[in-house]
C-alpha cells in the first residue's frame, strides 16, 4: 500500500537493461503482482509474461498481458526466456537460504543461454530504523489502514503487518514477512546458480554499492556455454 513511483522504477530498469537486452526479447516478470511495473515495461518488451504466487493479485491486473500463477523455487516453464525481472525486494519473501538457492537455480533453468536475471533487494540499513516497532495511521484510496513494520536485528525478518479497516466496519489482517539478507548472502548463493554478477548497483543509480546502502539491483547473466 506504499506509494510506489512505479514509472521511475521501470525507466531506472529499461536504462540499465537495454544495454544488454536483444532486440524483442522474451520477458518473464515473477512476483508481478498486479502487473505495476509490467504496464510501464510491457510498451517496450512485446513477449512480456506476468506471474505471481498469488492468483488473486494477477486477477486484480487490468493489463491484457497473458499470466500464470507460479512460484520461483519451482518455475513450471519448459521454454527460455531472454529476461526475467524480480523487482520491489520480492526475493527477500524467500525466507531461507535454501530457498533463496532455490530461485536462482529456477532462474537460471528457464534463461536462455546469456539471457539476464534482474533483481531489488532490501538491506539491513533499510530496516534498522523499524527495531523499535514504528506504528502509522494511513489512507488507500477510501480505505483506511494501520501500518505496524518491526525488524528483529537476530532473527534478520523484517515484519510488515497491515490492519485494513472496510468501509463496513471490519478489519483484516494481513503480515509480510521479509528475510534481510546480507550483499555476501546473495553473492554466494549465486555462486551456486550457474550465473554470474555482471553488475550490482546502488539501486536507482549506476554507482557500486556501499556498505550502508538500503537496498541494491543485481543484473545476472546465464553463461553461454548452459544450453
Amino acid at each position: 500500500m506504499r506509494k510506489v513511483n512505479y514509472d521511475i522504477w521501470a525507466e531506472y530498469l529499461y536504462m540499465i537493461l537495454k544495454p544488454h537486452v536483444p532486440p524483442n526479447p522474451n520477458v518473464l516478470e515473477i512476483a508481478g503482482g498486479e502487473g505495476n511495473i509490467a504496464f510501464y515495461l510491457e510498451k517496450e518488451y512485446n513477449s512480456y509474461l506476468l506471474t505471481d504466487l498469488s492468483h488473486e493479485m494477477l486477477q486484480r491486473s487490468e493489463s491484457n498481458l497473458q499470466k500464470t500463477v507460479c512460484d520461483v523455487r519451482a518455475l513450471p516453464f519448459k521454454m527460455q526466456f531472454d529476461l526475467v525481472l524480480m523487482i520491489f525486494d520480492s526475493i527477500n519473501y524467500l525466507l531461507t537460504k535454501k530457498d533463496l538457492e532455490a530461485a536462482f537455480r529456477n532462474a537460471a533453468k528457464v534463461l536462455k543461454p546469456g539471457g539476464l536475471f534482474a533483481f531489488d533487494a532490501s538491506l539491513e540499513e533499510n530496516s534498522l530504523k523499524h527495531i523499535i516497532p514504528v506504528t502509522c495511521e494511513r489512507k488507500y484510496g477510501k480505505i483506511k489502514y494501520t501500518h505496524i513494520s518491526a525488524y528483529n536485528p537476530v532473527t534478520k525478518v523484517h515484519k510488515n503487518e497491515f490492519l485494513i479497516h472496510d468501509l463496513d466496519g471490519r478489519t483484516y489482517r494481513e503480515v509480510h514477512k521479509q528475510k534481510i539478507y546480507t550483499q555476501e548472502d546473495f553473492f554466494l548463493a549465486i555462486e551456486k546458480s550457474g550465473l554470474h554478477v555482471m553488475h550490482c548497483y546502488d539501486c536507482f543509480t549506476v554507482n557500486k554499492p556501499r556498505k550502508n546502502s538500503k537496498r541494491i539491483q543485481f543484473i545476472l547473466r546465464k553463461s553461454y556455454k548452459h544450453a
